[in-house]
């Protein structure tokens, strides 16, 4: 054992060995490491987040005036049921009943009202800066399989928004109407946002 340890190959070994415990000890070190917001998965930031701390800067940001011209403004009150894809890619029915919003897909499930309503901020006031008139719309991303949104008011009125692709360049999203992907709306960027919100985000925390 002593002739090996002296020998050439022995003590490369012995190196190659302790660098190795060094890797596992810090990888080690840094896994249980808990983050600042109290987080310990801090190398997989995507197991675990600080609840509803994305949802909540949406909802800042729903509050924000966006720029362009409405091709859509609706009160808020007048709006009776609407539907959402969200970031999972789950299209969501809500309806608004006597005890406020309820989820169509399962009625059980308890909803964070105040979070429903920056959901429509989105919804029921949606602009646009520019229009195309597009040969290949599925060039922007609308087709109809894109993300979906839909609001119906009392009326009866029902207005269904298809959204595309984000400009990587300027941040602006390309959006469609009623399924008509001959005139394509583009949106300063404000309107990408409602795509974000999970179904979790719209649960109430008990």
């Amino acid at each position: 054992m002593k002739n090996l340890i002296n020998s050439k190959y022995g003590k490369i070994i012995l190196i190659v060995a302790t660098v190795v415990l060094l890797v596992l000890l810090l990888v080690m070190a840094l896994v249980q490491k808990p983050s600042e917001d109290g987080n310990t998965n801090s190398l997989f930031p995507f197991i675990s987040k600080e609840e509803g701390s994305h949802a909540d800067v949406l909802d800042a940001e729903s509050e924000k005036k966006d720029k362009g011209d409405n091709i859509l403004l609706i009160p808020k009150d007048e709006v009776y049921s609407f539907k959402m894809t969200d970031s999972h890619g789950i299209l969501l029915n809500f309806e608004r009943k006597e005890e406020g919003w309820v989820y169509i897909d399962d009625p059980t499930l308890d909803i964070n009202q105040d979070r429903i309503d920056k959901v429509l901020n989105y919804l029921t006031d949606v602009k646009f800066i520019n229009t195309i008139v597009a040969e290949n719309p599925e060039e922007y991303g609308l087709t109809r399989d894109s993300s979906e949104y839909s609001v119906d008011d009392a009326n009866g009125n029902s207005t269904i928004i298809s959204l595309g692709n984000v400009d990587e360049a300027t941040g602006n999203v390309y959006y469609a109407l009623n399924y008509d992907f001959s005139i394509i709306y583009v949106n300063q960027g404000k309107l990408k946002n409602v795509s974000e919100y999970a179904v979790e985000d719209l649960m109430a925390v008990k």
